[in-house]
């Protein structure tokens, strides 16, 4: 069954495996003014949903996995950053994958199969880590009100991207042909 583990003023910390067996969803949230979800153990559910969401900021540490299996993944902190250390993954096997965030997106492993990403950010997407491609997907879109890979560029393992930031740039390498076009 489905998976709900909520704050109403407070920082929800996942230390231990949340699974939601069959097509169960998982809801990881964390209300309150200075609230924020910090996942530190894998998350998963079969072929159910994740959805991630903190008042303030998201932190996923090196083994704090989010996996489904051709569910969607869905990550964003209202008023803060998303923050995925080096070696963190979250993977959907075919399914869409989204992080949003107020200020930053860092990015470790974004794996959406045959799925699409989208990345949204108000000030900068960033590349956290190069033990995993930044983003394996069929499609990605990403948008940041100030840069995108500055410093070091997003790592892309995938067909089309369309990119949109401000006057910080967008720093981009992909391993294969690239097209550049509009992701819905």
């Amino acid at each position: 069954g489905s998976v709900v583990l909520a704050t109403l003023n407070g920082t929800l910390t996942v230390s231990q495996t949340v699974s939601a067996n069959g097509s169960g969803n998982v809801l990881l949230a964390a209300a309150g003014a200075t609230a924020d979800v910090l996942v530190s153990a894998l998350a998963t559910s079969s072929t159910g949903n994740i959805t991630v969401i903190a008042e303030r900021d998201v932190t996923q540490t090196a083994v704090g996995d989010l996996t489904v299996n051709g569910g969607t993944i869905d990550v964003e902190a209202l008023n803060g950053s998303v923050n995925m250390f080096d070696g963190a993954v979250a993977q959907s096997a075919g399914g869409a994958i989204r992080y949003r965030a107020k200020l930053d997106v860092a990015i470790g492993g974004l794996n959406a199969g045959s799925g699409q990403v989208a990345i949204e950010a108000d000030r900068s997407v960033i590349d956290n880590g190069d033990t995993d491609k930044d983003v394996s997907a069929s499609a990605v879109r990403i948008s940041a009100g100030n840069a995108i890979g500055s410093g070091n560029a997003l790592d892309l393992a995938v067909t089309t991207v369309a990119a949109q930031a401000g006057s910080g740039g967008i720093y981009l390498v992909d391993d294969n042909d690239i097209t550049v076009g509009s992701v819905t």
